[in-house]
């Protein structure tokens, strides 16, 4: 996107570029046109008591000392920080039309694309209760 614009080098900032989740789902070729990627309710049916892993690749032209990763819910922040994987075990307290799980791309810069960040990808999922 930037590239047609003829604006890498203006936005020359790390970027996830590919989600890899324990369900199978592979999304690459990530696009951030926007403030952030999207993926909304992960095909997979998730209920509460669920373990959901999802890695993450930045690009490879940046090190990994030149950028913090940080993970978070919609209800805390995650102690995976500066890791390209988390897992996570759903809750009774996540059970939720709209639940969501994110990670930033922060560069060591003292700017950034997005004000305070500059990459990010939200996935959403619809958490069901457990099964009785």
């Amino acid at each position: 996107y930037y590239k047609d614009k003829g604006e890498e080098k203006v936005w020359n900032v790390p970027r996830i570029i590919k989600i890899t989740d324990s369900f199978g789902n592979v999304f690459d070729n990530i696009d951030d046109k926007g403030m952030h990627y999207t993926i909304h309710n992960i095909p997979q049916t998730v209920r509460s008591g669920d373990t959901y892993t999802v890695w993450i690749e930045v690009d490879s032209s940046f090190l990994q000392n030149e950028y913090d990763i940080k993970w978070r819910t919609d209800k805390q922040l995650s102690e995976n920080d500066n890791k390209f994987q988390l897992t996570y075990k759903f809750a009774n307290q996540d059970i939720s039309e709209h639940m969501y799980i994110s990670c930033k791309i922060i560069s060591h810069k003292e700017w950034h694309k997005y004000q305070s960040y500059d990459s990010e990808i939200c996935l959403h999922f619809q958490v069901l209760p457990p099964i009785e």
